[in-house]
């Protein structure tokens, strides 16, 4: 049975709100920090860029799922990359067999929400995207839109 209203909202930001609410209700869901309307101010509209990129599944009004790309600056050598990091990705369990439409064909509308995100941060000059992952998650991202494995150091600071 498909929902005749679910569709995808694509947002960039800064969010307002009503949109990080909406994270709050999908995402916060697998992880209470979406929850925190401060929280998701300064991580997807107070990164060094000041805005990341969204896509809502929605059936109706309702947020029924969302992914995003958040901005990042990676130096490669002395240059600097336009990258993104994949964020906040989750889908009600109850929609997720559901289709949506993507160009001229039905699409599963969690890879819709997965394609849509990147490409909109693609289409706006991201040049490389990066997701830390399920390892189910990351067979759908190699098999389906093409992403590589990569081995990182793991070496970082974070607080």
């Amino acid at each position: 049975m498909q929902a005749m209203a679910a569709h995808l909202e694509i947002v960039k930001g800064p969010l307002d709100d009503a949109h990080i609410r909406d994270i709050g209700e999908t995402a916060g869901q697998f992880d209470p920090r979406y929850r925190s309307l401060d929280f998701c101010r300064r991580m997807f509209n107070e990164n060094v860029y000041g805005f990341s990129f969204h896509v809502f599944a929605r059936d109706g009004d309702r947020a029924i799922g969302h992914n995003s790309a958040i901005p990042f600056r990676l130096r490669q050598g002395a240059d600097r990359v336009f990258s993104a990091k994949a964020e906040a990705l989750f889908l009600d369990e109850a929609y997720r067999n559901f289709t949506v439409k993507l160009g001229a064909r039905q699409v599963p509308i969690g890879i819709a929400l997965i394609r849509q995100a990147y490409e909109s941060a693609f289409d706006d000059g991201v040049e490389f995207l990066f997701d830390i992952t399920t390892p189910t998650i990351g067979a759908i991202l190699q098999r389906m839109l093409g992403f590589s494995e990569i081995s990182i150091d793991r070496d970082h600071y974070y607080r």
